[in-house]
């Protein structure tokens, strides 16, 4: 998934909050960059000045959530990935507060919101193989609304060995779990079907 990249100033001394854009992060992406640039109006000496994360959803993963400045540089740079069960097309937000030597210089609030999948995806299960449950995810495009989308299993002569799902879906990121408990090991399918998009993928059940 492309990255995407945002650029925020954030005024030392100043903790006043002001309006922002919402900003769209692709959904899934990995490597999205918030960069807060610090204005050194006041000519405050920005070193050993933190920045830290305090508030963000559970669905984004920071690889830091503190940044100490030092006198060369002015920027702070966070990291950080979306996942599967991001909430979609909805506003979350993320706080940062600047200190110094504990006293309060600054906070900054910014608001993303996760965009829907772009395209259909049918993922490998996790575990493979597996015994006897495994999950298969799949991905139902923002441009499809109210699909009529089919999961099937089908053994390795190509019977249909049970139905997951066979109903309307919205956009969005789906996780189903199979139990092949009453099943024998071997080499199973599982087939993705919603209008035009039909994919296959292999698993395995091994007892």
């Amino acid at each position: 998934m492309k990255a995407q990249i945002i650029i925020l100033a954030v005024i030392v001394l100043s903790s006043s909050l002001f309006a922002q854009s919402i900003y769209e992060i692709p959904f899934a992406s990995k490597g999205n960059i918030i960069e807060l640039e610090i204005g050194n109006d006041t000519r405050t000496n920005i070193e050993n000045i933190l920045i830290k994360l305090e508030e963000f959803p559970e669905w984004v993963n920071f690889n830091i959530k503190d940044v100490v400045l030092a006198n060369n540089r002015e920027t702070a740079k966070f990291v950080f990935d979306i996942t599967e069960d991001a909430k979609q097309d909805e506003a979350s937000s993320l706080q940062f507060t600047l200190t110094k030597n504990g006293q309060l210089l600054g906070e900054k609030r910014i608001q993303i919101k996760v965009l829907p999948p772009k395209e259909y995806k049918l993922f490998q299960n996790y575990p493979n193989p597996f015994n006897p449950s495994t999950i298969i995810r799949y991905s139902i495009p923002q441009n499809e609304k109210d699909v009529t989308v089919k999961l099937i299993i089908f053994d390795i002569l190509g019977r249909e060995v049970r139905t997951l799902v066979n109903q309307k879906q919205q956009p969005g990121n789906y996780k189903v779990e199979f139990n092949a408990t009453n099943l024998s090991s071997g080499t199973y399918f599982y087939r993705l079907i919603s209008g035009d998009f039909s994919k296959t993928m292999k698993f395995i059940l091994l007892k």
